[in-house]
């Protein structure tokens, strides 16, 4: 941690922006990341945050407007500090809304691999933006839960249907027995 702590200001927020960026794209996902792959993205996505804060500081600088605030000293490492961890924040959310979506395809595209980037195919089917009606949940004695959303009172706690990896939660508008009676 020492050795940490000795970086460089400007390198510690590249760090804490990189940071940020990949818990955004791996937060909920249940990914293993080695620790290469790990720092990698770390320093990826900061390098992208700090790279986008100093076009936004050259953009300023050559405005010279006044209307744009001239920053220096403390102020200017302040505010750069700031819009870095911004930019990490939202280079994440980018990545985790388009970008590795937009990275599948491709590569689905140019028959380079086909992969969803997701760790298990349950994770593949949460990802993916759909409109659902209703669900059924098939139990092993035969019996069959159903939920019809539209017939699921809007106050229900936690929502009409709940899904992760350790279960599922559903509220059952109705239930079929083994021999499909109601």
């Amino acid at each position: 941690m020492d050795a940490l702590i000795s970086l460089s200001v400007d390198f510690q927020i590249v760090l804490i922006a990189g940071f940020l960026a990949f818990k955004i794209t791996a937060v909920g996902r249940g990914l293993i990341t080695s620790t290469e792959d790990f720092l990698l993205q770390v320093l990826l996505f900061g390098s992208i945050a700090r790279g986008v804060v100093f076009l936004v500081e050259f953009a300023a600088m050559s405005i010279k407007h006044p209307a744009v605030p001239a920053f220096s000293g403390d102020a200017h490492a302040l505010a750069v500090g700031l819009l870095t961890l911004v930019a990490g924040v939202v280079a994440g959310a980018v990545w985790r809304k388009v970008g590795n979506r937009l990275t599948s395809s491709v590569m689905r595209a140019t028959g380079t691999h086909n992969d969803d980037h997701e760790s298990s195919t349950w994770a593949s089917i949460m990802a993916t933006r759909a409109t659902w009606t209703y669900v059924q949940l098939h139990l092993a004695d035969g019996r069959v839960l159903e939920s019809w959303f539209d017939r699921v009172p809007s106050n229900v706690p936690g929502g009409s249907l709940v899904m992760n990896d350790d279960g599922v939660s559903i509220y059952i508008t109705r239930i079929y027995r083994p021999d499909a009676t109601i």
